[in-house]
């Protein structure tokens, strides 16, 4: 039983990383909308570290090459160095 527990909470691991990803798109996309304004130092530096490996979504495209790279770079930890010394949220283990 714990075996197979195991297998699916993997499987949801991997579906919660790519939501997020999708989110991460879809932030980046949607900061885009509002140029020439800009966000923070450390926000728009994700969005550029981002739009490295997926870019602007300009016309309809097939877009898994794209979740899977932001997918890639936020399990990798590189888009959180991409803020810099902003602190992220945690859990309070006590």
């Amino acid at each position: 039983m714990a075996a197979h527990g195991a297998r699916r909470l993997a499987a949801m691991a991997q579906n919660a990383l790519n939501v997020v990803a999708i989110e991460a798109l879809a932030a980046a996309q949607a900061i885009e909308f509002h140029a020439p304004l800009t966000s923070s130092a450390a926000l728009e530096d994700v969005r550029a570290r981002l739009r490295r490996v997926a870019p602007r979504l300009e016309e309809d495209r097939f877009l898994h090459p794209d979740i899977a790279a932001a997918a890639t770079l936020i399990a990798s930890g590189e888009l959180a160095d991409a803020a810099g010394g902003v602190r992220w949220p945690e859990l309070d283990p006590t």
